[in-house]
């Protein structure tokens, strides 16, 4: 039962980074490029950000669930 939980919390580590980094891509592309995109790249962008960002929230809940689950363990 440990492992697996060490296991979903290495998975929503690595998730968490990765949409961060998602995200951060997305809004650097965006500022670099403001000057050169069309009203549709602005509003797939937002919708793209909106995405990212409901999937971060959603993992630092999963992080915070198995944390306490880890604590709740020992």
């Amino acid at each position: 039962m440990k492992e697996r939980i060490k296991f979903d919390l290495d998975f929503l580590k690595s998730l968490f980074f990765f949409v961060l980094t998602a995200l951060c891509a997305v809004i650097g592309y965006g500022i670099a490029n403001f000057e050169t995109l069309t009203k549709a790249q602005i509003v797939l962008g937002y919708i793209v950000g909106l995405v990212l960002l409901t999937a971060l929230f959603f993992s630092v809940v999963g992080l915070l669930k198995v944390r306490k689950l880890m604590e709740d363990l020992q």
